[in-house]
């Protein structure tokens, strides 16, 4: 399931130190993958080895398309993101596959709204 809401100040009857989660929609996971618009990668400067570059390289040979993606280096120190307008990917469940078990690699997805 997917659920989008707000974290917000409680509205009614309550003190207002209280905070209350409102959901506005929930859909089937099925249903948003065909929405999903931007993919994030985020991975640690350390994870990265020659292996890696390679494996990427090959997940966007292989699930080309118009998804946007977004890569995020992190060291100790700062954080640098990387946008590729040239190279986009494909929803495919093989894909998230893929990436659930890199474990050096975190990701996450936005939807349109």
């Amino acid at each position: 399931m997917h659920i989008r809401g707000v974290y917000q100040e409680q509205r009614w009857g309550g003190d207002a130190a209280k905070y209350e989660v409102k959901i506005n929609e929930v859909r089937l996971l099925d249903d948003v993958w065909r929405d999903i618009k931007y993919l994030t990668l985020h991975i640690n400067l350390h994870d990265i080895q020659e292996n890696w570059l390679q494996t990427m390289d090959n997940l966007f040979e292989k699930y080309a398309g118009n998804l946007q993606v977004t890569i995020e280096i992190a060291d100790d120190r700062q954080q640098i993101q990387l946008k590729s307008p040239q190279r986009k990917l494909a929803y495919h469940p093989e894909l998230f596959a893929q990436l659930d078990r890199m474990k050096q690699i975190a990701y996450a997805v936005k939807v349109k709204e």
